[in-house]
């Protein structure tokens, strides 16, 4: 039991160091600061309740967040190994961009369809709920490219412009 726990710990919190900041600490922050931008596009009054004055700057700052999250781990892809540094970031920034932007339609459209009666914490793990699946759908489709792709021996990154 020690064993699994001390593991989890590691493939969750890896060690402080460059490598896991960009490889696993910013995909996680943009992981959350999606599901608080989809909660926040569910009940809007919640960041005007906390920050009244810089609700607006706020709800940027965590789409942006999200943004650099989303494209920090598709960067860091397998299937765009083979890519040079300046494709990788362009493709990360589309697809970026691209999933994002659409989690907002979807949101958006499905918002419509909850209860007008339903309170703001039952909207929130609405919200919740849909980024969990939105990135969980997202994550099986980048891993499905990256089980097509052919893997090297030498999986580690360490080309020019990529940061260790």
């Amino acid at each position: 039991m020690l064993n699994w726990l001390s593991e989890y710990r590691r493939q969750f919190l890896p060690s402080i160091s460059k490598r896991a900041i960009f490889r696993h600490y910013i995909p996680a922050s943009g992981a959350v600061s999606h599901s608080l931008f989809t909660a926040h596009l569910f009940t809007p009054i919640i960041i005007s309740r906390f920050f009244p004055v810089y609700d607006m700057a706020l709800s940027n700052v965590v789409l942006f967040n999200s943004h650099l999250g989303i494209g920090f781990f598709v960067f860091f892809r397998p299937h765009l190994y083979h890519l040079n540094a300046w494709n990788r970031v362009e493709y990360s920034v589309f697809a970026s961009v691209v999933f994002n932007f659409g989690s907002i339609l979807l949101t958006i459209l499905l918002k419509s369809f909850l209860p007008k009666r339903l309170n703001s914490a039952g909207r929130s793990i609405a919200a919740v709920c849909l980024s969990i699946f939105m990135m969980r759908s997202g994550y099986k489709y980048i891993k499905h490219i990256d089980s097509r792709t052919k893997h090297l021996k030498d999986f580690n990154f360490e080309h020019a412009g990529a940061p260790t």
